[in-house]
């Protein structure tokens, strides 16, 4: 079984989807029930059939709450040989805001000229409330617009985004310091345009430089004529930034259309991924992993220049969902395995805190963090339960579940045979009493 939230951040007393996937592995249909819990409240319970060796799923609906994070859990009200897999916990940080810096690459007097206009209009557009009604809870994002020639004046820490959009070049100065705020966590998107130095991004951006461009730009393709271009074509499956056109084929990503767009030259980065392709099998939305901190590029520009996707239906949801995706970062998981060491980074200013976490039980635990690189510390620490986990300096929860490879049938008999020690059992409390030894729990290391 698996839990996944429909937004990878939110707000308190934001509406949350959280839908579990529950499989059966065994040849005869199963009913049983799904119980939902918020935290340690049940929430719902309802009835769910799956058919033999197929999926089902079941989604529950509800406000988020909590200090910093929203936690959910899925059990299923079934006894069976591997009761261990029949409950899967999953987090959703909660903020106040995120806050986007926009930095226009072509600043413009009137209206919807400037390269950012689009992006800073689709992330606070005007609201007309009707009178006597209240809106529900949302997280707000924040823009900031700024000039391309202060980029280098501004403070990257009052943020959680940069977007440069169609900026014509960015110092080699200005990379190094994006590089470090992005390894701290911090989210960078990138739209290009006619404005943009693809040569001197290479150099500033890409590999001989600050290494955050997930690939290589190359030379700019435009239509052979005035009917020709492209459309969106999303991944298959489809990446996390495009699920809410998952079997939503009119909702249209299929028919943004593209006129014209910077190719890739060579190939991709380490940690990066295409994440939307174009109709003639050419990438056109790529992100990449760096620290804690993640990259997103599009190959196109953030509004009407280059097609129509800055006035179409599909530009609104896919900013939101671009910002989302990397202010949540990547270096920093909110849903770990048993065993799997937890690495936390800090930030220079909280070079001398003394990290401590809660455990499931309710123990609180503290230890000396070791040094990951230069300008980070990192608690390295190994659950030895399933739970949620709590840090006191981060204002963060972790959900740790067991892992997914125990669930394999083929497993259950052997570790049935193995003295019954599951990661609940006191033998394995014992072997690990701190999570701060690093120990491989006795079920983790009998595998």
């Amino acid at each position: 079984m698996k839990i996944e939230p429909s937004h990878e951040i939110a707000t308190a007393g934001q509406s949350l989807e959280w839908t579990a996937t529950i499989r059966n592995f065994s040849r005869s249909p199963v009913t049983t029930r799904l119980e939902w819990r918020d935290g340690n409240t049940v929430v719902d319970i309802v009835s769910v059939d799956v058919p033999p060796l197929e999926e089902t799923t079941s989604r529950y609906r509800g406000p988020a709450s909590g200090s910093w994070a929203h936690t959910m859990e899925a059990r299923l009200l079934i006894e069976d040989r591997l009761s261990i897999d029949n409950q899967r916990r999953a987090v959703v940080p909660l903020r106040e805001s995120i806050r986007v810096l926009l930095v226009d690459g072509q600043p413009a007097l009137r209206p919807m000229q400037g390269a950012a206009d689009y992006v800073q209009l689709a992330l606070s557009p005007p609201r007309t409330a009707r009178s006597g009604e209240r809106a529900s809870p949302r997280l707000a994002i924040q823009p900031t617009v700024l000039p391309d020639t202060e980029l280098a004046n501004a403070n990257l820490r009052d943020f959680d985004v940069v977007w440069l959009c169609n900026v014509p070049t960015v110092p080699s100065q200005v990379a190094a310091r994006l590089a470090g705020w992005v390894e701290q966590g911090g989210g960078l998107i990138i739209t290009l345009g006619d404005a943009v130095d693809a040569s001197q991004y290479n150099g500033a951006l890409g590999g001989e430089g600050a290494d955050l461009l997930p690939a290589r730009l190359g030379a700019r393709r435009e239509p052979d004529s005035a009917a020709s271009f492209v459309t969106m074509r999303p991944t298959e499956p489809f990446h996390p930034i495009l699920s809410m056109f998952a079997g939503n084929p009119d909702a249209g990503l299929l028919t943004t259309i593209v006129e014209s767009y910077i190719a890739l030259d060579g190939e991709l980065a380490s940690g990066a991924e295409i994440a939307v392709w174009l109709s003639n099998d050419d990438p056109l939305v790529l992100t990449r992993s760096r620290g804690a901190g993640r990259t997103l590029m599009v190959l196109t520009s953030a509004d009407d220049r280059w097609g129509n996707w800055g006035v179409w239906p599909s530009f609104v949801p896919m900013v939101h969902r671009f910002v989302r995706y990397v202010a949540v970062g990547a270096g920093h998981p909110n849903e770990l395995e048993v065993s799997t060491p937890i690495i936390r980074r800090l930030p220079p200013m909280l070079l001398e805190t003394e990290p401590r976490l809660t455990r499931p039980d309710g123990q609180t635990l503290s230890g000396p963090p070791a040094v990951m690189h230069r300008n980070a510390r990192s608690g390295s620490i190994r659950p030895s339960k399933a739970g949620c986990i709590n840090w006191n300096w981060a204002a963060r929860s972790i959900v740790v579940n067991r892992s997914r490879s125990t669930y394999q049938p083929t497993r259950a008999t052997h570790w049935e045979r193995a003295s019954r020690c599951s990661v609940n059992s006191c033998s394995a409390e014992k072997q690990c009493s701190s999570l701060i030894s690093g120990c491989l729990d006795r079920q983790a290391g009998s595998r």
